[in-house]
């Protein structure tokens, strides 16, 4: 992966404080590290770059383009490019970073974003316009943060980068005390610190360095996404055509998508993993598959040797015990610079770390499907009712702003769902597209983006890419939460666990497993003060002591608050 770094002051920047915010990016692209010092040192871009795909020209400067005006930091792979190349005939570009600033010569920033299959994130300095353009996928893959003042804005891949340059920032209380009345934290445009925000996905911004002032406009809204005729369409259909159709949309993706370079799969002996792996060892062999197994936690990855007969390669079983994964709890908290969103930060590292040291580039991951066809065993348990955001995941429990954000966007997505659906259905499907674009993007992409790039690999996955989403948004009901299928089983993600059970074997089907498990309540024993003093001068601990499942809530932001409180203004 790469990482970005743009920072922008109104005075003169001290470059010692730009280059140690810098080595915060370092790690994500421990290949090339490019920097330069522009408009009489008040703007520094850096980039650090993994390189995958094509070749670099320059390795020791930033990409520009061929009349010298744009200049480039880009995280992310545009799957597309050499398609891209031929329309805009740009074929003397070697690879896809040199495709994107070069486009920026001839088209808008919201062509060219809309334009893109892959994942993305960029800044784009344009020298004689004096502005900077920057933007990330709408699909949530890749994230940005911003931090801004009167005087100063810095954008990175990071929220250490940004730290480290401005030291200390205001910690949003709010956003903690919500955190006990939602499943996990959510980033959702806000991070723990007020100033510092995640840059909204799908939007194309454009900072004037004179005015120093942002103006955005959106360049894909995934509620488009949602087709009354295709949906309807698919309703008609037999379930061959809609399995053949899902199952083609997923290997032309995954075609694009596996690198010439070394690569692994994670196989964890859930559906999505397993059905990744299966979908690319037809294409082409992983040069390694393995899955991470903790001690005494998770019988269904205790037991992926059974898949073996299935892939042209046996999988590796990375065990992990308490100590362990202590050890990475920590080192984890360090990268994140926040609290855990969720727990499974602290795996999605060790998988990463694990698939580094054994010199691959790009690794496939395969977050976001539980969400997206209806995966999670809650979701069979919900009485569904007409008209509400029935799901635990991003109904939340509080009235606040979070909350009324988070309502509106699923409204949103109702009334689209409504105007050909039943009111129950479309409520349904509502609460999946909100859980995908909330939860997933806000939640579970930001840790796969930051923890696993941190230890310079790429992670990838076919089933959050655009042209996948667009169809699993308009597959009916049936096929993601089928209520009358007779094997219970089967009822949840059904149109994927018939993939499955078409690539493996019936048997191997399990309901109960569900992401990296892990040891989280363990990090007590590390945890110095098992008082919760620095937690206790923002909440009241005893009015959430009654719900046992707010014990990891109780040490993540304990662990969070001593480890970053030189970094907080308002309390510490």
């Amino acid at each position: 992966m790469c990482g970005i770094l743009l920072i922008v002051s109104k005075k003169k920047l001290h470059k010692d404080n730009c280059l140690k915010a810098e080595s915060f990016i370092k790690s994500r692209g421990p290949d090339f590290l490019n920097n330069s010092f522009f408009l009489k040192d008040k703007i520094f871009l850096s980039n650090s770059i993994l390189s995958i795909t094509g070749q670099k020209k320059n390795k020791d400067k930033l990409i520009k383009s061929k009349n010298g005006e744009y200049i480039l930091s880009f995280n992310g792979e545009i799957y597309n490019w050499k398609d891209l190349l031929k329309k805009y005939q740009l074929v003397e570009c070697k690879n896809d970073s040199e495709l994107l600033v070069n486009m920026f010569e001839s088209l808008n920033p919201s062509k060219i974003s809309k334009s893109i299959n892959g994942m993305f994130a960029y800044c784009v300095y344009d020298k004689s316009k004096n502005t900077i353009h920057f933007a990330s996928d709408p699909q949530g893959e890749k994230k940005l943060f911003i931090y801004k003042s009167k005087s100063l804005i810095i954008i990175s891949s990071t929220i250490n980068s940004i730290l480290s340059y401005i030291k200390k920032d205001i910690l949003d209380t709010e956003l903690i005390k919500n955190y006990f009345y939602s499943r996990h934290m959510i980033y959702y445009e806000n991070t723990i610190f007020k100033n510092i925000k995640v840059v909204d996905p799908g939007f194309n911004y454009n900072f004037d360095i004179k005015k120093f002032a942002i103006k955005k406009n959106r360049f894909d809204n995934p509620l488009n996404w949602i087709s009354e005729k295709k949906y309807l369409k698919n309703k008609k259909k037999k379930f061959t055509h809609i399995y053949f159709n899902i199952l083609s949309t997923l290997q032309k993706q995954i075609k694009l998508m596996i690198p010439k370079t070394r690569f692994a799969c994670v196989l964890s002996g859930g559906i999505d993993s397993s059905v990744q792996t299966a979908l690319i060892s037809k294409i082409k062999k992983p040069n390694s598959i393995g899955g991470l197994v903790h001690k005494n936690k998770d019988k269904v990855a205790d037991t992926i040797n059974k898949f073996n007969k299935f892939l042209p390669k046996n999988i590796t079983k990375i065990k992990v015990d308490k100590n362990n994964y202590l050890l990475n709890f920590l080192k984890s908290f360090k990268v994140f610079a926040s609290p855990f969103l969720t727990h499974s930060f602290v795996g999605s590292y060790q998988i990463s770390k694990y698939f580094k040291l054994k010199r691959n580039k790009v690794f496939f991951v395969a977050d976001g499907v539980d969400e997206l066809l209806g995966g999670y065993e809650l979701y069979r348990k919900i009485k569904w009712k007409s008209g509400q955001n029935c799901s635990p995941y991003t109904n939340l429990n509080i009235n606040c702003k979070l909350k009324r954000k988070i309502d509106r966007f699923w409204s949103s997505a109702f009334k689209r769902y409504y105007k050909f659906l039943n009111k129950k259905d479309a409520s349904i499907e509502a609460s999946l597209f909100t859980d995908y674009f909330i939860q997933s993007v806000y939640v579970a992409n930001i840790g796969t983006d930051i923890m696993c790039s941190n230890n310079g690999i790429e992670p990838r996955n076919v089933f959050i890419q655009k042209d996948v989403i667009k169809e699993f948004l308009n597959l009916p009901l049936k096929y993601k939460i089928n209520f009358r299928v007779n094997k219970k089983k089967l009822l949840l993600k059904y149109i994927l666990k018939k993939i499955f059970i078409n690539y493996y074997s019936e048997k191997l089907v399990s309901p109960k497993k569900q992401g990296f498990s892990g040891f989280p309540n363990n990090s007590k024993s590390i945890l110095k003060d098992k008082e919760f003093s620095h937690l206790k001068r923002i909440i009241d601990i005893k009015k959430y002591s009654k719900n046992y499942k707010n014990e990891w809530k109780f040490l993540n932001l304990e662990f969070f608050l001593s480890t970053y409180k030189k970094n907080i203004l308002n309390f510490f």
